[in-house]
């Protein structure tokens, strides 16, 4: 689990945090299921005012924090659930190797189109309060 900074207990295959085990579980139970994409690719688990970085590019990490401390020297409030949201729904699950190849909310993007535009944080959702891309 890549993602998952919490204490690993579990061993059913892999060493696992208790909920991300249950989880694993479940899935299991469910039908078959790709561990080694779930295991990249499922949401932290964080809590509270964390965000994991675990398991994303280096550039994507780059990226994130370049973004985050642009809208802080604007004097911009970061919701941090809605950022960790972003990251284990959006980031996570496209395994893009930069913000440019992850793909929008609501559209669905084929290998044979084009790259998103250079605008990297707002192809993610990057936005101030007044709705603009940082």
């Amino acid at each position: 689990m890549l993602a998952c900074t919490r204490q690993a207990v579990t061993a059913v295959g892999h060493r696992l945090c208790h909920p991300h085990g249950k989880q694993l579980n479940n899935f299991r139970e469910e039908g078959p299921v790709d561990e080694q994409v779930w295991l990249r690719t499922a949401p932290s688990g964080c809590n509270g005012a964390e965000i994991s970085f675990r398991g994303l590019p280096d550039l994507i990490v780059a990226q994130l924090l370049f973004g985050l401390q642009y809208r802080c020297r604007r004097g911009a409030k970061t919701d941090v659930g809605g950022v960790r949201s972003l990251i284990d729904r959006t980031i996570r699950p496209s395994q893009a190797a930069g913000l440019e190849d992850v793909p929008k909310a609501g559209v669905e993007r084929h290998r044979d189109d084009p790259p998103q535009p250079p605008d990297r944080l707002r192809a993610v959702g990057f936005q101030d309060a007044g709705g603009g891309a940082v």
